[in-house]
């Protein structure tokens, strides 16, 4: 995923992308057109073939920026991909977690760590973002546990994949841990 571009930037992949395949495409259909055209007709194919070939270019760049905007827009929260023990000069970290990447999440931003548990997702911790790596995953301090899950939290050091595979980070923090740290 990496770093979020520009508008500007996607459209100009779009058209890129659209230079590939959808090229090839319109250079047989202008070779055939051109081979059942009557050479009698009175359409004039020095205006007809580049304005075809302007339009045919820009429509298939929109449809391909469409489709990739809407992926981007459709992306779920990042998943939990690992965990690691905190840094020693940090005692009341929990420990580390490596997301997968997102562009949601930005260096030092706060975040809430939830756990599923059946149906539910139970609020296991708080923490912030430490950094985003040149890959786009991200790597998150957990500061805060609740109480209840002050044990399990050591599984996030032993990198339990089962355990890790149960968190839920999501990019704010509960209304209650806010006021209780003004």
């Amino acid at each position: 995923m990496g770093v979020k571009k520009s508008y500007a930037e996607e459209a100009y992949e779009s058209f890129r992308r659209a230079l590939g395949w959808p090229a090839v495409l319109l250079g047989i259909l202008i070779s055939v057109g051109l081979w059942v055209l009557d050479p009698a007709a009175e359409v004039s194919v020095k205006y007809l073939v580049p304005i075809g070939v302007v339009a045919f270019i820009l429509v298939v760049s929109s449809i391909d920026l469409s489709v990739r905007t809407f992926r981007m827009s459709a992306a779920g929260l990042p998943s939990v991909l690992a965990g690691l023990s905190p840094p020693a000069n940090i005692e009341s970290a929990a420990g580390i977690l490596l997301l997968s990447a997102t562009n949601e999440l930005s260096h030092d931003a706060l975040v809430s760590i939830y756990r599923k548990e059946n149906d539910f997702e139970v609020l296991f911790g708080v923490g912030h973002v430490l950094t985003v790596q040149e890959d786009g995953k991200v790597q998150i301090l957990v500061t805060d546990v609740e109480r209840q899950h002050a044990d399990e939290a050591k599984k996030i050091g032993q990198n339990d994949a089962g355990f890790l595979r149960n968190l839920i980070v999501k990019t704010a923090i509960p209304r209650s841990r806010l006021s209780a740290d003004s």
